[in-house]
């Protein structure tokens, strides 16, 4: 299964249980645990398959890599939220703030299929102007950067002794 088949049906699976546990978790225990495992389950998903989506669409290295971890220390906060909901307002808070959420990050899914559909085609439109060959040669021009730059790092002694002569 592709990353972003992946994301729409983990989507598709956190929107149905929370929209089920928003409207009916209050009457049914059963209904609560169900839907709660299949929302952790599906959850669980979403860090890898965003990766690996992003990834074969933008190159995610240095600082754009470190915003998914950004990403990710901020969904911390979630719980924390949560847990104050239950606790102040009612214990079914927690779940509609799970539909809020769920809800921002359909949202967010297609801002960014637009974004990388738009960033594909525009590639594909540069690909046409120019011969293939000078597409190529950028694309051999920054493999070979990065090469040189695992081989500098490569070069560099780590070692924390020093020999004897």
């Amino acid at each position: 299964m592709s990353p972003k088949m992946m994301i729409k049906t983990s989507i598709l699976i956190c929107l149905i249980c929370t929209v089920g546990l928003s409207a009916e978790a209050d009457s049914s225990a059963n209904l609560l645990y169900v839907c709660a495992a299949m929302f952790g389950m599906s959850v669980s998903w979403q860090y890898g398959a965003g990766f690996s989506w992003a990834a074969e669409n933008m190159d995610v290295v240095g600082p754009r890599a470190s915003l998914f971890s950004l990403g990710c220390s901020l969904g911390a906060l979630s719980p924390i939220l949560g847990g104050y909901l239950f606790n102040r307002v009612s214990p079914m808070a927690m779940w509609h703030l799970n539909l809020i959420q769920v809800l921002i990050q359909i949202a967010a899914f297609y801002v960014m299929h637009f974004l990388f559909k738009n960033h594909s085609s525009s590639m594909s439109s540069d690909c046409e102007t120019d011969s293939p060959a000078t597409y190529k040669g950028d694309n051999n021009r920054s493999t070979k950067y990065r090469y040189k730059e695992l081989n500098q790092m490569e070069d560099v002694n780590l070692s924390s002794s020093e020999q004897d002569d």
